[in-house]
């Protein structure tokens, strides 16, 4: 009896539309362009961690090292981030002063560090030009964030949350291009978009 190997399609434009939806819907929470609802929180945990989730077990399962560290590493950052969000009565936490500020300031420095370190992968691995780029500004978002909440006194500094809420935009705009340019070109079989 002969041993049939499992397809698996490539998971990518899943992970990074359920990774641009997460960073857009977070990024206009902390940029100040909308509320902190519940319901936006919870949003991130199943778009962002579960969406993000399951293309890197699938990236995993395909053998694909970087996709599945990148993809299951930002799904545990957004069901994270959510988690601090919410207490037993869905208040921001995260938005309000004190002990926590320091940190949360922390907290967004240490996934910076991740950040950058899928910066240099999708460069090593010589990914697409435009993951690169929401990468990068996905880490330079981070990095806003961790000093909004440094120098922040009653809060997190507002205008360094806003610059931090523009970057995460403009990085979840390259995800959802790239996402759409890997589902087109993979379905075609030919170069639909440039990525």
């Amino acid at each position: 009896m002969s041993e049939e190997k499992l397809s698996i399609g490539d998971p990518t434009a899943l992970g990074l539309i359920s990774y641009g939806i997460a960073l857009i819907t977070l990024s206009m929470m902390v940029g100040g362009f909308m509320g902190k609802p519940s319901f936006l929180i919870m949003s991130i945990v199943f778009i962002g961690a579960v969406g993000i989730g399951i293309a890197g077990i699938f990236d995993f399962l395909r053998g694909n090292t970087f996709g599945g560290v990148a993809f299951i590493g930002w799904g545990i950052f957004f069901g994270a981030f959510a988690q601090l969000n919410m207490g037993p009565t869905f208040k921001t936490a995260m938005f309000h002063a004190g002990p926590a500020l320091a940190f949360l300031g922390w907290y967004f420095i240490f996934w910076a560090v991740f950040g950058f370190l899928t910066v240099v992968g999708s460069i090593t691995a010589k990914k697409w030009i435009m993951l690169t780029i929401a990468l990068s500004f996905t880490t330079l978002m981070l990095i806003l964030a961790a000093i909004a909440h440094w120098i922040g006194v009653t809060g997190p500094n507002p205008g360094f949350m806003h610059l931090a809420g523009i970057s995460g935009i403009i990085a979840a705009i390259c995800a959802a291009y790239t996402a759409f340019a890997t589902f087109l070109n993979e379905i075609a079989g030919k170069t639909v978009l440039p990525a």
